[in-house]
This record gives C-alpha cells, structure tokens and sequence, in this order.
C-alpha cells in the first residue's frame, strides 16, 4: 500500500540529502581539524600571503592562479577551520585592516545591520565566532553581534599591528580605474 511505502520514501530521501553534507563535514574535519592528514592550523597562526583586491580587480582570477602554483588560498574567507585557507587569503574586504583609525560607529550599524554575502562578507569569513554564533541562521542577533565585535577589531588592525589572523606577506591588487569602471558597466 502507498502508506506502507512512505516512511521508505521519507528515509530515503533523508538519506540522500544528509548523506552528502555528512561526508562533506567528515571530509573538512580530517583535512583541517583532525591532524590525521596534517596539522591543523589555527585562526591564530600566521599566513604566508594576503592579497587584498578592490571590487573587480580580479580577485577571483589570481585565487585561480594560486591554487593552480599549487598554494591553498581562499577567497573571501581566512576561517582554516572550515575552509582550505592555509596559504592565505585574496579579499577585496580584508582591506579594511589597513583602513586608518577605528571604525566608525555608523559604518559598524550599516555592515552588520543584515547579511551581506552577496557583497562577500560575513563575519565567519574572517575566524569562528566567539559569541557561539549557529552557522545554521543566516543572520540573527548573534551574528550582528559578531559583526560589530569583528569589525571593531579588523578595522585598522595592519596598522596597529593587533589583526587576530597574521599574514607574512600583504599584496594590494588594482585594475586601472577606468577599465575597472567599463567591466561594471558592461
């Protein structure tokens, strides 16, 4: 009967949803966490290489690069602990560590204010959450506060010398303005 066949169509079902995100989180977690592989590193352990891009400089062309030299960068994203990060990161956002003084209280309100992934940034990007923040919601109370503290403390923080993720070596990427403006036109 059909009611006998649904709870096996529910399970597998189940299964093939679940099945893939369990494999993957098994997989990050040996690679980056476990040891097994190699040693984990932490957010907190210094990088050899911080490409900060503006908007359309091709930040996403010189990941590519990277990767294909054989380095292990990521874009828009610096969190080893979930993410291939270990050689470094190319971000366009982690340029507001060079950015001078303390972050303006109004810029704080306007970036954490709701999610911004489709400019490329969330707080994860840059480390795990102190605050215990749930990568299951998007956005909430939590991770608005999580914003606050991390800009707080990213902001300027090349220039104080204090960034909570070092990096040996930072590059700055740019395009020629005009051909920058033309390609967002287009």
């Amino acid at each position: 009967t059909a009611s006998a066949m649904e709870p096996r169509v529910v399970a597998a079902i189940t299964v093939a949803v679940t099945l893939p995100y369990v494999l993957w989180l098994a997989y990050l977690y040996i690679h980056l966490q476990s040891g097994w592989l190699r040693p984990p590193l932490a957010i907190t352990d210094s990088r050899p290489l911080l490409v900060v891009g503006t908007q359309s400089s091709g930040t996403n062309s010189i990941t590519a690069e990277l990767k294909a030299l054989g380095l292990e960068v990521g874009h828009e994203v610096s969190d080893t602990v979930w993410s291939f990060s270990r050689d470094g990161t190319v971000s366009w956002l982690h340029g507001l560590r060079f950015l001078p003084g303390n972050a303006p209280q109004r810029s704080i309100e306007i970036m954490c204010e709701q999610s911004r992934r489709n400019m490329g940034f969330h707080p994860a990007m840059f480390r795990p959450p102190h605050g215990g923040c749930s990568y299951r919601s998007e956005w909430d109370d939590c991770w608005r506060s999580e914003c606050a503290s991390l800009l707080a403390s990213e902001w300027g923080c090349a220039a104080r010398g204090d960034c909570e993720t070092p990096f040996e070596t930072s590059l700055l990427q740019l395009r020629h303005p005009l051909r920058t403006a033309e390609s967002l036109a287009v």
